[in-house]
């Protein structure tokens, strides 16, 4: 088989793209070989070198046992991709007839694919904790600061929905234990909606009026706004005073004016409680133009003790003016008042107070405590009777599904037992409902569905299709569809998917599905080193993860083809992007759709900039790493580990040698080339973009190179240029490139691979397994149906109505 004939199976074949081995295989057990109708195939093209005396790569073929267990189904499959994209026999060994190596791989796929279906479930699969928070916020209809709290879910693949990744310890349910009894402790009962009201507060006014200002170097004005120089400091004189009695979401209003600016002045608004480190959020940042006003409006949750935060960035005070703040030219940001509304509750009761209390007389107290009084009390008529009553409802709708009398009764148990103690009503309810939320199903997707590979139910798919496009419990609609039997209708699944995708709730989808895939939760785990990328900052990186999350999702919203993914015509962008990025004509912080200007070095994921710094570190690139990142990303290629006692690349910062350089002694070495020749020219490819995802002509250095003395955003420079950035290469079966777009082009010719991986990262992430060799045949059938016009929303649907999504 020539070159050319191994690139045009390697792009039919979809199959390559799932992946399928981990990375490091467990022996295989001795056993008596392949069968006997693979052996002649094997015998004269492959026992040359991998029978037991020569065993090449470690690979005995005439004693590697055969059938259905994990580790030898594993090396099988490989077998079969080896053979199927033409690099198993060696171009320099005997080839087979194409006819003899169809049927070699189609006996050999008939046999895996029964293998793999054998082994084929979904593992019982654990909530992670970011699905645990969401579900109790859903059900309780209440904002509760557990997240952190909660031990950090390991991940397969990138997901942390994966079932095999998610164990539990006995961490985990101490863990969820006291996360359940925090959370049914902040379910503040109340016999009357709390009353929406408007606040108003200044920074002059609160918290100890012209001395805190003196304090805090800010300037009072006579229109009565508040000047701030620096971001040493933050309005928190305001903030600190809210003092608000009732949590729930609120809509904040101020605005603001650039003094004395040159250049825009960051400022980032935060939510939170600011105790120990405490559950805060980010919720933006703002560029406030110079001797411009911003009005910001926000909604956001608020909960008792919260406080907002607006916080300047990049701002320092000079010593000497803190003398004459007044006489002050330097640069700051006007706070006029700051308007709070709120709580605007959408419903009332909270969705938790009707699930544990219903009809359930409250009483009120008539003593104060600490100026307030206390929350109303539940008093049953029958605390036995209406306690089992409530529970039932509340078990049903924390299982996601009628819950039986036999699910019901350790609960029940629980209840009485805590009267019989005296607790009052509340304290046994609120044990019992305790209980519920550290309960296998609740804190599990529990598929009932018999025996593994049959059709989930309609209850279990409903919890499967919310989980996966809201990432949380099914809404009451849809439980109400899963209750009449109909979900499985191809009209109605397809029906409550558009509805969810039209939610709110799907964002998080979009985030949770997105940072998973692309590896974004660890953008932070590098630093860019602040002397060769002193532009690079929070602000940046946190437009960088919105980038692409917005991306994703507006190709989802527009049904857009998965070819953007590889190449588009605009970017998701806002002000600070843009100016990093070299596009003009962009102001203000909001992210949106933006028309690229032709010639630009951007369109697609792997010109963001997330992509660029999580493929990269502090402070150089890497074309192995980035290589590695593209093809398992885009491609869904998993390459091997690579062969014990070879040392990796060390970053060089002097600039004293190419990476080109670096990596021409690993190909030397022919354990090395075999890997190095496909996964290098996609990482030599983006070698015009930097660790921080800026366009580069030069690589920057510490020691070698031209000296430059420009400033970068206003911060003085203090690297170097070196040699020029060369992103040729050749692209493993497809071409020689000059530069990017070159490259960019060869892969879209790959688009039928890139689609594949994209509908399988969305089966894996929905399921919450990794997919296998009998998952092949529905990913290639789905790439089909869809066409090379077919749109990412199409392809979504698709994924959703496929047997692997609908089975367990």
């Amino acid at each position: 088989m020539s070159r050319s004939a191994s690139a045009l199976a390697a792009t039919v074949l979809l199959a390559l793209l799932q992946a399928t081995a981990a990375t490091v295989e467990p022996a295989a057990p001795p056993g008596s070989g392949a069968p006997a109708g693979l052996r002649p195939f094997l015998k004269q093209y492959c026992y040359e070198c991998h029978d037991n005396e020569v065993s090449k790569g470690g690979l005995d073929l005439t004693s590697l046992a055969y059938g259905d267990e994990p580790a030898v189904h594993v090396r099988w499959v490989r077998v079969f991709d080896r053979v199927t994209v033409g690099e198993m026999p060696p171009e320099k060994k005997p080839r087979p007839e194409a006819a003899d190596c169809r049927a070699f791989l189609n006996a050999l796929r008939q046999d895996l694919t029964a293998q793999h279906l054998a082994m084929r479930s979904t593992v019982l699969r654990r909530l992670n904790r970011i699905e645990y928070r969401n579900t109790i916020q859903d059900l309780l209809g209440t904002h509760v600061g557990m997240y952190e709290e909660l031990p950090e879910d390991a991940r397969s693949h990138g997901f942390d929905t994966i079932g095999e990744a998610l164990g539990m310890s006995d961490v985990h349910l101490r863990r969820y234990l006291g996360a359940a009894e925090v959370a049914l402790g902040g379910l503040e009962l109340r016999s009357r909606a709390p009353a929406s009201s408007v606040r108003t507060l200044d920074l002059g006014a609160c918290g100890g009026g012209k001395r805190a200002i003196s304090e805090h170097m800010w300037l009072a004005r006579p229109d009565g706004a508040t000047v701030v120089f620096t971001s040493g400091q933050y309005p928190s004189t305001v903030v600190d005073q809210l003092q608000l009695s009732d949590g729930g979401p609120f809509q904040v209003r101020f605005t603001v004016s650039a003094v004395n600016a040159k250049a825009p002045i960051s400022l980032a608004l935060y939510v939170g409680s600011f105790r120990n480190g405490g559950d805060n959020e980010l919720l933006n940042y703002y560029d406030v133009a110079p001797n411009a006003s911003l009005t910001i409006e926000t909604r956001c949750w608020l909960r008792p003790g919260d406080t907002i935060r607006p916080m300047l960035q990049r701002l320092n005070l000079p010593q000497d003016a803190k003398k004459d703040l007044a006489a002050y030219q330097g640069p700051g940001l006007a706070f006029q008042a700051i308007t709070i509304e709120g709580p605007l509750l959408e419903q009332w009761p909270s969705r938790g107070q009707r699930l544990l209390y219903s009809d359930i007389a409250l009483r009120e107290s008539q003593s104060k405590a600490k100026g307030r009084l206390p929350p109303p009390e539940p008093i049953a008529g029958d605390p036995e009777r209406d306690g089992a009553r409530l529970l039932r409802s509340f078990a049903s709708a924390a299982f996601r599904h009628p819950a039986s009398d036999a699910q019901v009764a350790p609960y029940l148990a629980l209840l009485r037992g805590e009267l019989a103690k005296k607790a009052s009503f509340q304290q046994a309810v609120e044990a019992a409902a305790s209980a519920i939320l550290c309960a296998p199903d609740f804190l599990y997707l529990v598929e009932r569905t018999h025996p593994p590979g049959a059709q989930l139910d309609d209850y279990a798919l409903a919890a499967r299709l919310s989980y996966f496009l809201t990432r949380s419990m099914p809404d009451d609609l849809l439980l109400r569809v899963a209750a009449d039997g109909s979900l499985h209708t191809p009209a109605v699944l397809t029906a409550q998917c558009e509805r969810l995708l039209a939610s709110a709730a799907a964002q998080r989808f979009i985030a949770d599905f997105t940072d998973g895939w692309l590896n974004l939760r660890d953008i932070g785990a590098t630093t860019p080193d602040q002397k060769l990328y002193p532009e690079f900052d929070d602000e940046l990186q946190f437009a960088m993860v919105q980038e692409t999350r917005a991306f994703i999702g507006e190709l989802f919203a527009r049904d857009l083809p998965p070819r953007n993914l590889v190449a588009s015509d605009f970017a998701m962008l806002n002000e600070r992007l843009a100016r990093h990025y070299g596009v003009p004509g962009v102001s203000g912080s909001q992210i949106r759709a933006v028309t690229l200007p032709q010639g630009s070095h951007r369109g697609g994921l792997l010109t963001q900039g997330s992509v660029l710094k999580v493929s990269a570190n502090g402070t150089s690139t890497s074309p192995v790493i980035r290589g590695v990142y593209v093809m398992e990303r885009m491609l869904g290629f998993q390459p091997p580990p690579p062969p014990p006692g070879v040392a990796g690349l060390e970053p060089d910062t002097r600039g004293a040698t190419t990476v080109r350089e670096q990596l021409a002694k690993h190909r030397h070495f022919e354990t090395c080339n075999g890997c190095h020749r496909v996964l290098d020219p996609p990482g030599f490819a983006l070698e015009g973009y930097d660790v921080i995802g800026g366009w580069r002509e030069r690589v920057r250095s510490l020691d070698q190179g031209e000296r430059i003395t420009a400033d970068r955003d206003g911060r003085r420079v203090g690297y170097k240029l070196g040699p020029a950035a060369d992103a040729s290469g050749d692209f493993e079966a497809a071409g020689h490139f000059k530069d990017f777009e070159e490259f960019r082009a060869l892969l879209a010719q790959q688009q039928g691979r890139v689609t594949a991986n994209l509908a399988a990262r969305l089966l894996s992430f929905g399921t919450g397994r990794d997919l296998g060799f009998s998952d092949r045949e529905a990913i290639a059938r789905m790439v089909q149906e869809l066409g090379p016009a077919g749109g990412t929303r199409a392809l979504l649907l698709l994924v959703v109505k496929s047997e692997p999504f609908l089975s367990k």
